[in-house]
């Protein structure tokens, strides 16, 4: 069976510092914490920046130090977020990662009303734009995949020209307004995927583990952090990002389904050093 790439999603914009103090948040932690799964064994790692006391802060200046900082010391494939949060950026801000040439950014591919608080809208005309941009400055998308409609969404720009294989999607699943954590809607997205996909699949919560082994057994890639999970185990606290890749690395071992390095992750996934 073909490596899995084994992404961390380091910090998010939901999980609270009072819930986990383990959460890295300014660029220092954000770097430490991904140079440390680095070397656990991820091959990506997705980031949102913090303020330094945990609260929600768009920082496109921390984005290129997180940048310049991970370059330079590791080979991780950086994936920066473009998500929208209500009251701390605005629309035209979402586009700053993306002019910072990460090698992939999230492309959150449809709208949704998002974990019973605010409608998460990634209209149309917001998609093409991003699109456009990422294009122009050489930034792969890893497609954002809510619900099954977001797939529709993504095939029909595929359709259209507007991406080059192969294709990174994301299933998210387990989020309040988002596909459940279900198995066999898991196995129905995968078959609804276009020709030269790749997909990962990240459960939020308790479903995290659960989720990370469907993929792990079915030839997916897998996403763990503290941005879905905060926990190692039931009750018990992750002490770090590290300590959750460790995880899934072990079980993947335990499975026999080899861990991709860097390389082989660019190689899968289209990219070049």
């Amino acid at each position: 069976m073909k490596p899995v790439i084994v992404a961390a999603a380091l910090t998010g914009v939901l999980t609270e510092k009072e819930k986990q103090p383990a959460l890295p948040c300014t660029p220092e932690e954000i770097i430490a914490s991904a140079t440390a799964c680095w070397h656990a064994g991820a091959a990506m790692v997705h980031i949102h920046t913090r303020a330094a006391d945990g609260k929600p802060l768009h920082d496109k200046a921390a984005y290129a130090e997180i940048h310049r900082e991970l370059t330079r010391e590791t080979d991780l494939i950086l994936n920066f977020t473009t998500s929208y949060f209500p009251g701390i950026m605005t629309e035209e801000e979402r586009f700053d990662v993306v002019e910072l040439e990460p090698e992939f950014a999230s492309f959150n591919s449809g709208s949704l009303n998002f974990n019973d608080e605010a409608i998460y809208e990634n209209s149309p005309q917001f998609m093409e734009a991003m699109a456009v941009a990422m294009r122009d400055h050489g930034v792969r998308p890893e497609f954002e995949i809510f619900d099954t409609g977001h797939i529709g969404n993504i095939s029909r720009m595929i359709e259209r020209g507007m991406f080059k294989p192969p294709y990174l999607f994301q299933f998210v699943l387990g989020p309040k307004g988002a596909a459940p954590p279900d198995p066999r809607l898991l196995m129905l997205m995968v078959d609804m995927l276009p020709a030269d996909s790749e997909w990962t699949a990240l459960g939020v919560g308790i479903h995290q583990l659960h989720i990370n082994t469907l993929a792990l057994l079915w030839g997916g890639h897998v996403r763990t952090g503290f941005e879905d999970n905060i926990y190692v185990r039931r009750g018990e606290l992750a002490s770090s990002n590290a300590q959750l890749v460790e995880r899934i690395v072990d079980l993947a071992h335990t499975l026999e389904r080899p861990v991709a390095t860097c390389e082989q992750a660019r190689e899968l996934l289209g990219l070049t050093k």
